[in-house]
């Protein structure tokens, strides 16, 4: 039965004096009902001859009484009233598309986003109304996800379990070496899901050859076909559309600069856009979406002497809100002098930190924002290996225990050696 035929059977039953019209959201029912409806619920006292004298045509209102008579007992043993707003969504939906695909014949990219979405609501078949909160149950909620990678998880405390994941720093920090070590921990430790990356900075083939070889362990998750990765994405849309038909459960995106500097000038109104986009995906998906973004200008010239603060962050503002997770990478080198006023963690020379300055989940193992430091690299076969390098942290029973160092811990410590660090 499509949406005007439930509306006027419901229309029928309010007015036969079956079925309340305070059980009724006006907004549910297709014209010409929906007005009378609205009418009802603000004059509770409404009599029928109100509608008859108010509202035209008042044939509708005939022939609304009589589709019902034709009901007999199931006009009050069925509920009629579930299915209006299922009706309302698929028929406003089918407008929707229909309006869509004129468009498209027309040469206009569609919103690719708001279609997906509510495709997606009508294939899950999800309830759109309002729940009372007693109804909801909270036993299977999570907060957070495991990510795989042993020392996120003991420090952070996992990864979001959807919306953005933005890992900043300047360049050579391994941003992109960091999201394929995630990728890999990630697929490791959930056997059967699978991820997708999207590399805005260089060909899919180079992404791939890089990171199988830093990390071989990659390529049985590439020979299991569990990785998806595309270098000629042109903007968020093209984004949108490739991960709204797959099922996949990590989404990276590498890098939003370069997917801002696709769509041509850089604007805040661009950068905010983006933000949001990548928002409302990671909603539609239910996935974590990892991003990696640049320092600002004046944070890349300070790096060198100061750690990176979270609102270091190019275009900070749509960043920090849009982050469920937000990440800073920061390589301490030798020559790297920061003086004590302007260090809030342990200056380590020649280690690379992870600092997380947000986590929308909270702090499930080690209380943050902190920082997680690691020694310079691993060596493998003669090859330096990012972010596989021994934590530091707390000596307990002769194994070092990862320590989520936090802001402020170098006045604490008073310390500028790796040794305090790892004490």
């Amino acid at each position: 039965m499509n949406w005007y035929d439930l509306s006027q059977k419901n229309f029928g039953l309010i007015l036969t004096g079956k079925r309340p019209s305070q059980a009724y959201k006006p907004k549910n029912f297709h014209p010409p009902f929906d007005k009378p409806v609205a009418y009802m619920e603000n004059n509770p006292d409404w009599d029928k001859s109100d509608i008859y004298l108010k509202f035209s045509p008042t044939s509708e209102w005939d022939v609304a009484q009589d589709s019902i008579r034709s009901l007999n007992g199931s006009a009050e043993s069925i509920d009629w009233g579930k299915g209006l707003e299922a009706a309302r969504i698929l028929w406003e939906t089918g407008e929707k598309m229909e309006r869509t695909g004129h468009k498209m014949k027309s040469g206009e990219k569609p919103d690719v986003l708001h279609l997906v979405s509510d495709l997606r609501s009508l294939s899950l078949e999800e309830d759109t109304g309002v729940r009372n909160a007693a109804d909801i149950d909270l036993e299977d909620v999570q907060m957070s996800q495991k990510s795989g990678w042993d020392i996120w998880d003991n420090t952070f405390g996992g990864m979001p379990i959807n919306g953005p994941l933005v890992i900043y720093g300047p360049m050579g920090t391994g941003k992109t070496f960091c999201t394929l070590k995630l990728v890999k921990e990630f697929l490791g430790y959930y056997k059967e899901k699978e991820a997708m990356a999207f590399t805005l900075e260089m060909p899919d083939k180079r992404y791939l050859k890089r990171g199988v070889t830093m990390y071989p362990d990659l390529q049985p998750f590439v020979d299991e076909r569990r990785l998806w990765i595309s270098g000629k994405a042109k903007g968020i849309e093209d984004i949108v559309a490739e991960t709204s038909t797959r099922n996949i459960s990590l989404l990276v995106i590498d890098s939003i600069d370069y997917l801002a500097a696709a769509r041509g000038e850089v604007t805040p109104s661009l950068m905010d856009y983006l933000w949001k986009q990548i928002v409302q995906l990671g909603r539609l998906l239910e996935i974590p979406i990892i991003v990696t973004a640049q320092p600002n200008r004046v944070a890349k010239l300070s790096s060198n002497h100061k750690f990176l603060t979270r609102y270091d962050i190019a275009w900070s503002g749509s960043a920090e809100d849009a982050a469920e997770q937000l990440v800073a990478l920061q390589h301490v080198k030798d020559s790297m002098s920061i003086a004590r006023e302007d260090s809030i963690f342990p200056v380590v020379k020649d280690a690379f930190y992870m600092i997380s300055y947000k986590q929308r989940f909270g702090w499930p193992v080690q209380q943050g924002p902190g920082a997680v430091i690691l020694d310079r690299h691993k060596i493998r076969n003669g090859g330096v290996v990012l972010w596989e390098s021994s934590a530091h942290g707390i000596t307990k029973n002769g194994e070092v225990i990862p320590q989520l160092y936090k802001e402020g811990s170098y006045k604490a410590e008073g310390s500028n050696s790796s040794s305090r660090a790892k004490r």
